[in-house]
């Protein structure tokens, strides 16, 4: 419905024609209150700008307010003759800490005004503002330089001093600015980088600055209720007060004729009216800068080497940048113009992340915005930044994506991420940043000694602590690295860095990560075990791979080199591209190969094996270059197992999983289908996801198989177990030094139906005694034809084979040793953060099937884990984002395609989702194709209610494809013939309409969409078949996303 309204004078738009401004469903008393988060309000507001369109109006308790999140409808709202700032709310709250200041000025006319009889007024504010403006000035802010470079050299000497320790990155960057503007602005030194605990000031400011946001949501009549909270917020603006009339009073009793902002504020007078600022009015600028500079340049710091760490291209990008403009010399003011990288890089971070999150501005009088919406005069209007930063009109498709790439801190020390599965977690009071970020830094190898400048100053600074060197270790080194998503490339470097010790090698292991611009050691082997995901470098390896592309002819030189990759073959064109890449680049930069690159088969049931014999080959090549003797020592870590029956506990612990609870699971096939279920997770306040994205979980083995262990093992399920070591420990995956109860040390640190390996074989055999029988079972399995038969085609783990062979005693400690570690497995995430933004839902098909051996039931992991899992089940996750390109157009009005069969619809669930919340919201949403394939209507057809519903809306149209009965599906029995039959309306949309495409499902149902997709394309526009195929190529990049699952 539709109303009319007189044009404004002040409007630049003639339309009269209005609509109402969209809102979500308000509850009465509380209004919209409880749409928003009141710990991360702006994510909250970004959301629902995502959901409802680029202008919301919300009920907030007392008033309305009006929330935008687009550069056309912000571009009006910074016409100053029309709109005005107004200060509200949390910054209004503020002015109790700040007082009366220049920050919470509410519109610069409010500087300068006349009186009725037309006399010019000038007050406080006029008068601060004319009297500190020169002190802003660009030779002001150079001559603050070197006092930068001082406070800079402080953290530089820390970080040099704990290299390779764990750094707290906020704190750090805190104590930087908070430091900086202190010095720089009045020649005081808090000396916080000489001090193991926060700032006083730091923390009442945190705690004032928290308490003035939140006072927004207090409901009327309720102050009573927090006399405790206003109380601590009366003695922290106290404290910040203090502080501030301390430094003030020190300067006053020792004056100085340094050039700072203190001085201006205490000697500095107005050349309109001749007065000065008063104690009071220095006071409220002085905590105002301290507060309102630090904590927002902090955080931006904070969000930019977080998307540095995870960009290798920006990182690499600005690391190659300082080399170049700054190489040996200190950084001096002439520098900083020409590192355009990395002010792109800044502006970058605050696009993604801005630390001040939105402003508000009012109209003087009543306005049309957008050229339909009403707006009132004195209607706060509110701009949300991370929205607006994200428009995709301006920004495009990839606007979540860090895409444009502290020189002296990248001139002297390499990063990498304290934990390279950390995701980017967010906290607010009344700016933003990001919770738990750690790094840990390295001195560059090539890093010139930079003295750090200490400016004189008034404090005596504290002399700083000295760390001992670790001793260095003896023996021959070896250096293990691996790049590992799902856990199985690390278990194998792991594996090898155990063996390592019986060759007599000194080993250490990391990532590859760990060497994010060389400097690869030269003092020992160097093995590399990693994979590819979907052709590129895992998490833990991309920075060491996007340096490793340049890199120079001689830049591992010296360096002795072995490479094992892990790939599945059905990524045809991408089938070990990163493990080739680090081969064929390591010897392109100078470095020498040791042993031919090793191949392992992740889709054959030997891959350990695979690993073991390419592991004995480089032992063997070792042994004859005379690097280590020519018969292996007994390990060295020899474990024994102390059983005590009267005591249970449970020790489990993941450094970058996080507790999540079930909040509902159902099973959504039909009676006598395979079972799929669906399974609702809460995974807490602080989490943030992106339809598409996967959840990666740490799982237990089947309760079934983890018997079956303990009986074989002749243990009871109680028995509480205590590893011991008489060798160094340090990188076991096993609870060594831990008590626990046997069932729980097997259901939850190694996988017990792992195919089991010639090694494993070989390790059964040398335990039988007396038996020759037995003796010679177990070496026939040994022949590599046999093993592949009964063994590795079978996928018979040992724990089957010593249920074969039940005569044989195995002890349980070198039974543990024989296993590979548990590892999380990853499911697509099947709904939209619109939807809720704190949970999620997982589509899961159960694995339970005849064991190919013949021999009882083979049952999955994960999914009889996922199976067992009920209401209130707590479970340890954490989010994965996928591929960059898996996710929704920005532009809800992109038209996409779907394909997916089985549970490959999860994703595309979430998709449809989101697409139905935001057309539900009056978002205009583009045509939405989904091809769908399963076996029957009646058997395992997903969420066809839903998809039934959101067709109905107009948001999705469902192709299906049912391979037991394609008559039901137009005579298309998988999804791929699906496509064909509409590939009139897919051509349409493709070409036309700018189509993006999604496909989710096994290798062979990708390949025949692809074959499909050239099919079509030959014969509309009449291409030969290989023309076809280059086409596709081409166009694949660009428009197409694949998540494709063995």
């Amino acid at each position: 419905m539709s109303q009319t309204n007189p044009p404004s004078s002040n409007a630049t738009t003639i339309a009269t024609t209005t609509i109402p401004i969209p809102q979500p469903p308000a509850l009465p008393l509380l209004g919209n209150t409880q749409d928003v988060d009141p710990e991360l309000p702006n994510s909250s507001l970004q959301r629902i700008i995502a959901q409802y369109g680029p202008i919301v109006k919300m009920a907030m308790l007392r008033r309305n307010l009006i929330v935008v999140g687009s550069q056309e409808l912000v571009h009006e709202l910074c016409d100053e003759k029309r709109f005005e700032k107004q200060v509200g709310g949390g910054l209004q709250n503020v002015r109790a800490i700040t007082g009366d200041d220049l920050c919470s000025l509410k519109a610069f006319s409010r500087l300068i005004s006349t009186n009725q009889h037309g006399t010019y007024i000038s007050s406080t504010l006029a008068i601060a503002h004319r009297v500190l403006m020169p002190a802003f000035g660009p030779l002001s802010i150079q001559g603050m330089f070197p006092g930068m470079v001082d406070i800079a050299g402080q953290l530089v000497a820390k970080w040099e001093r704990f290299a390779d320790h764990k750094i707290n990155v906020v704190a750090d960057f805190t104590n930087l600015t908070l430091d900086t503007i202190a010095f720089c602005t009045f020649s005081y030194r808090f000396n916080s980088f000489y001090s193991t605990e926060p700032q006083p000031f730091v923390q009442a400011m945190g705690r004032s600055l928290k308490v003035a946001g939140s006072r927004t949501r207090r409901l009327p009549m309720t102050g009573f209720l927090y006399h405790k909270e206003d109380q601590i917020f009366a003695e922290d603006v106290k404290l910040q007060h203090d502080t501030a009339d301390e430094i003030i009073q020190k300067r006053i009793d020792n004056p100085t004729d340094d050039k700072d902002l203190l001085n201006t504020m205490l000697k500095g007078k107005d050349p309109v009216t001749g007065q000065g600022l008063s104690p009071e009015n220095i006071r409220s600028n002085m905590v105002t800068f301290l507060i309102a500079g630090h904590e927002t340049t902090s955080g931006m710091l904070t969000f930019l080497f977080y998307y540095v760490l995870s960009t290798p291209r920006a990182y690499q990008a600005i690391r190659t940048e300082v080399d170049t403009v700054c190489g040996r010399e200190p950084i001096s003011l002439s520098h900083l113009p020409k590192l355009k990288y990395i002010d792109a890089a800044l502006k970058e971070a605050l696009r993604l992340n801005p630390t001040a999150g939105a402003w508000t501005v009012t109209p003087k009088a009543d306005e049309i915005i957008g050229g339909k919406y009403a707006v009132s005069k004195g209607q706060p209007i509110t701009v949300v930044l991370a929205a607006l930063h994200r428009d995709p009109k301006v920004w495009g498709d990839d606007v979540e994506e860090f895409r444009k790439w502290y020189a002296r801190l990248f001139q002297k020390f390499d990063f990498r991420p304290y934990d390279p599965g950390y995701q980017l977690k967010v906290k607010s009071t009344l700016t933003i940043k990001p919770v738990d970020f750690y790094m840990r830094v390295a001195v560059r190898k090539d890093a010139a000694p930079i003295a750090v400048q200490v400016q004189t100053a008034h404090e005596e600074v504290k002399p700083t602590a000295q760390l001992t060197p670790a001793p260095t270790p003896q023996g021959c080194p070896l250096h293990v690295l691996y790049g590992s998503n799902s856990g199985t490339c690390e278990a194998f470097a792991r594996q090898f860095l155990a063996e390592s010790t019986r060759h007599g090698c000194k080993g250490t292991i990391g990532h590859l990560n760990e060497y994010p611009s060389g400097g690869l050691p030269k003092d020992g082997p160097v093995v590399i075990v990693t994979a590819s995901y979907e052709g590129q470098p895992t998490d833990d390896a991309c920075h060491f791979v996007e340096w490793l592309k340049t890199a120079d002819a001689a830049s591992c030189k010296g360096v002795s080199y072995a490479v094992f990759g892990c790939g599945h073959p059905d990524w045809a064109t991408t089938f070990m591209a990163i493990p080739t890449l680090l081969d064929e680049r390591l010897s392109a930069c100078s470095g020498t190969r040791l042993v031919d690159r090793g191949l392992g088969n992740a889709a054959g049931p030997n891959l350990p094996g695979e690993f073991e014999e390419w592991s004995k080959k480089f032992w063997t090549i070792m042994s004859d270059s005379g690097r280590i003797g020519s018969q292996p020592e007994e390990s060295s870590l020899q474990l024994s197992a102390r059983v005590d029956s009267s005591y249970r506990t449970t020790v489990l612990r993941n450094k970058h999983l996080s507790a999540a609870k079930v909040l509902s699971t159902k099973v959504l096939t039909k009676d006598g289908a395979p079972i799929k279920r669906h399974i609702e997770i809460d995974l807490g306040e602080e989490a943030t996801y992106r339809a598409g994205d996967y959840l990666a979980i740490l799982p237990a083995n089947p309760m079934d198989t983890v018997t079956r262990a303990i009986r074989r093992l002749g243990l009871h399920a109680d028995d509480v177990v205590e590893l011991t070591s008489s060798g160094d420990s340090s990188e076991s995956t096993l609870p060594i030094g831990k008590q626990m109860s046997a069932f729980d040390m097997l259901a939850g640190f190694v996988e017990l139906d792992q195919p089991a390996t010639l090694k494993n074989v070989r390790f059964l055999a040398n335990l039988v005694k007396d038996d020759e029988s037995e003796k010679a079972a177990l070496d026939r399995l040994m022949t590599t034809e046999v093993y592949e038969e009964e063994v590795g085609k079978s996928r018979i783990s040992l724990l089957r084979l010593m249920e074969d062979h039940p005569s044989i005693k195995v002890p349980l400690a070198p039974f543990l040793q024989e296993l590979l570690p548990i590892r999380v497995r990853q499911y697509s995430i099947s709904s939209s953060p619109l939807w809720k933004p704190n949970v999620v839902t997982l589509t899961v098909g159960i694995l339970d099937a005849p064991h190919l051996s013949g021999k009882g039931r083979y049952v999955g992991l994960a999914s009889s884990f996922l199976d067992r899992l009920s209401q209130g089940s707590l479970i340890r996750v954490t989010i994965k984002p996928s591929h960059v390109a898996f996710h929704l157009p920005p532009d809800p009005s992109v038209p996409i395609l779907m394909f997916g069969a089985g549970t490959g619809v999860a994703p595309f669930r979430g998709f449809v989702q989101e697409r139905a919340i935001q057309k539900a919201a009056g978002r205009a949403v583009g045509p939405a194709l989904l091809f769908y394939g399963c076996r029957a209507k009646e058997e395992d057809l997903l969420y066809d209610e839903e998809m039934e519903a959101w067709a109905a809306e107009g948001v999705v149209s469902v192709r299906h494809a049912f391979s037991k009965k394609p008559e039901e599906s137009s005579d298309c029995k998988y999804v791929q013939d699906r496509l064909y039959h509409d590939r009139e309306e897919v051509r349409t949309l493709f070409d036309q309409a700018g189509a993006r495409v999604y496909i989710c499902g096994s290798p062979s149902m990708a390949r025949g969409i692809e074959e499909v997709c050239i099919k079509i394309a030959s014969e509309a526009a009449g291409k030969s078949e290989e023309e076809a195929k280059a086409w596709f190529k081409r166009i694949q990049a660009e428009r197409f996303a694949t998540d494709v699952y063995a």
